[in-house]
């Protein structure tokens, strides 16, 4: 460029200015409530025994002290944050379990067994029974409270098949004892086979014995009583089996009395 006629040159630029402190960072946003689950609460413990009202909010209250088994307790239908109570713990239905943890000190619990519920103004009263606890607490400590319920038992099983195992005698001269209970005697013998009851002085017969005999063989069962003992049938006469294959059995109805029944011989 020319002024005046003189070539005039442009100036250098000057050097960039430095650069400007950073601010200061912003402060930390608020820490959220914490979370809980349905059945959780977050209780304060109130040692006071004077009265099984209401023990305010948040708290809750037994009728003894920490280390002795309670009978009763009684929660405030609000905790510490704000949670409902009530609902669960009078719509749940008993029996249910309540487990108190210490928030500052897991080593001190008390776990209960709840078998009545009560519903007051601002509260709710419930009937307890003590399973285990461990540890002390004062007035102010700050509990978890989680209340569980076991599911109902099942139905029962089908009963199985009584099955009278098969016990195997070749002889004429068979005398019954516990041993041949709730068993089927499989008995041969090519002649008369006697089959002898023993009275309850002789052997120790339990209740309602039941022995199930089948006449293998050409020989036929003849029952017979011991001393005392008395055998009862359709007739007097009906006192053996009635041919091979045949099964009779015998019932023990009271002491030294049985029933004989089966397929009989009417001689």
């Amino acid at each position: 460029m020319k002024i005046n006629g003189v070539e005039i040159s442009a100036g250098t630029s000057g050097s960039s200015g430095s650069s400007g402190t950073s601010g200061s960072s912003g402060t930390s946003g608020s820490s959220g409530t914490s979370g809980y689950d349905g059945n959780t609460f977050i209780l304060i413990y109130d040692s006071s025994l004077s009265s099984p009202g209401d023990p305010g909010t948040p708290d809750f209250r037994f009728n003894v002290t920490w280390t002795s088994s309670p009978s009763w307790m009684t929660i405030d239908d609000l905790d510490a944050n704000g949670k409902s109570t009530d609902t669960l713990l009078q719509n749940l239905g008993i029996p249910y379990t309540v487990t108190l943890t210490k928030v500052s000190d897991p080593t001190v619990f008390k776990v209960l067994i709840v078998t009545g519920v009560t519903d007051n103004a601002g509260f709710t009263f419930l009937d307890v029974g003590q399973i285990t606890t461990q540890g002390t607490a004062s007035s102010g400590d700050t509990f978890t409270v989680l209340i569980t319920k076991n599911g109902s038992n099942g139905s029962s099983g089908t009963s199985g098949i009584n099955a009278f195992p098969v016990v195997e005698y070749n002889t004429t001269n068979l005398v019954l004892g516990t041993a041949d209970a709730s068993e089927y005697l499989r008995i041969s013998g090519l002649t008369e086979v006697t089959v002898s009851i023993p009275p309850q002085s002789s052997v120790t017969w339990v209740a309602d014995t039941e022995i199930i005999m089948e006449q293998r063989a050409s020989g036929q069962l003849s029952l017979s009583g011991g001393t005392g003992v008395t055998i009862n049938g359709p007739d007097t006469s009906f006192t053996r089996s009635k041919e091979q294959y045949s099964v009779i059995a015998i019932k023990r109805v009271a002491e030294n009395v049985w029933t004989l029944f089966g397929d009989l011989d009417p001689r």
